[in-house]
């Protein structure tokens, strides 16, 4: 039996190495579960996980937050979209510019995403 592939999108300024992800991993161990780290422009974000979602053909997309919103736009798969950040142009009281430490370790081993330079 072929293994049910999942797609997990992260929130701002987590990556694919979330707690959610483990959880995922430790929860469903007969499924791929595939956990990008999202690029932090969403001009260049949106593209990248349309891609992924071609080229890998996943039976589910996950996200959470930020990536909840991704997965709202991933039309003609199946998406669970947990408290997706529908409104996150609204949100400039919590999201500032300047340099912020990301949640979680990136690929890259980015640590600071540089909110000004979006």
């Amino acid at each position: 039996m072929e293994k049910k592939k999942i797609i997990y999108f992260h929130g701002f300024g987590s990556s694919g190495a979330s707690g959610t992800v483990e959880t995922l991993r430790n929860l469903l161990p007969d499924a791929e579960i595939i956990a990008p780290d999202i690029l932090v422009d969403p001009f260049e974000a949106l593209p990248f996980l349309k891609a992924l979602c071609e080229d890998e053909h996943p039976d589910l997309v996950i996200g959470t937050s930020m990536g909840g919103m991704y997965a709202h736009q991933m039309r003609g798969y199946k998406r669970i979209c947990v408290n997706p950040a529908l409104n996150m142009s609204s949100m400039s009281k919590v999201l500032k510019t300047g340099t912020h430490k990301f949640f979680n370790r990136r690929k890259n081993n980015e640590k600071d995403l540089n909110s000004a330079a979006l």
